[in-house]
């Protein structure tokens, strides 16, 4: 892969912070922005996944466009009166970044309340995995907590899931898309490193956590808002703008907010007419 003089700089809910700084919570957004800007000084374009963070970084002279990350279906409406009480949590298992302990901690307020179960999906550190069987046990919730593997279909979480739980302060931005896309409301931590949690329910303690989850799976008029919300933040997104817009970036034009009239057929010559190897990043595109 190779961008000649041109370079393109791919920013996801602005990771870069946790490069730089050790606790976005030490220093002000502001500054951080100001003292990284080196980072740009040879780059053409910063892609950003969310307009706020595009029009963040605009007003720091970087060249940013907006290009979403893809949905992986088209917004499946699954039935929420008969879903079981299952709390979901995909991702690396950590106690600093994504702070999965927390969950743990959340759902022993939340079992007390409603009969539900706690499915931890994801890989682990050495020894998370055990020390946080070691907490379900100390709060005698062996039978109650699952801790699995990635799934290939992990779907079947999404579709099955009740409620998501996000505990980390940044990151797993695709797994709550993904909820929101399944019907699937999410409860996440507020993340001030991030600037777009719409459709979100943002709490900033476990406490809050496990009230917002008790809530969602007792209250069906809140539950059947929640996922309106989450599917209004997701249902803009258009799989052909976004894999136009990259074949833009790529041949060094300017994004068009629009899409032009064009079959899946020209967009794929296309996509050939750029020298890299991109055809994996537009399986999402639907045959025609």
């Amino acid at each position: 892969m190779h961008l000649q003089q041109d370079q393109v700089y791919f920013l996801s809910v602005l990771p870069l912070l946790t490069v730089f700084q050790s606790s976005i919570n030490q220093t002000s957004q502001n500054d951080i922005f100001k003292q990284q800007l080196f980072t740009f000084k040879n780059i053409s374009k910063v892609i950003c996944t969310t307009k706020q963070d595009a029009a963040l970084w605009s007003q720091f002279s970087a060249n940013a466009v907006y290009i979403p990350t893809p949905l992986n279906n088209k917004l499946k409406r699954i039935s929420q009166n008969d879903l079981e009480p299952n709390v979901i949590v995909i991702g690396t298992m950590d106690q600093f970044q994504r702070r999965t302990n927390l969950a743990v901690d959340s759902f022993y307020q939340i079992q007390k309340k409603i009969n539900a179960k706690l499915f931890l999906v994801g890989s682990g550190a050495n020894g998370m995995k055990s020390a946080l069987l070691e907490l379900a046990k100390i709060y005698k919730m062996e039978q109650k907590v699952k801790i699995l593997d990635f799934y290939e279909n992990i779907e079947l979480f999404y579709e099955q899931g009740a409620v998501l739980l996000s505990c980390g302060e940044y990151g797993q931005m695709k797994t709550r898309q993904q909820a929101k896309e399944y019907g699937m409301p999410v409860v996440s931590y507020r993340k001030p490193a991030e600037f777009n949690q719409e459709g979100e329910i943002i709490v900033d303690n476990e406490d809050q956590m496990a009230e917002e989850t008790v809530k969602l799976l007792t209250d069906f008029e809140y539950r059947r808002k929640t996922v309106e919300n989450g599917y209004k933040a997701v249902e803009d997104i258009n799989n052909d703008l976004i894999t136009y817009n990259w074949i833009q970036i790529l041949n060094g034009q300017e994004i068009e907010q629009t899409l032009p009239k064009v079959t899946k057929k020209e967009l794929m010559e296309r996509i050939k007419e750029v020298d890299l190897d991109i055809f994996t990043l537009f399986e999402f595109m639907e045959e025609e």
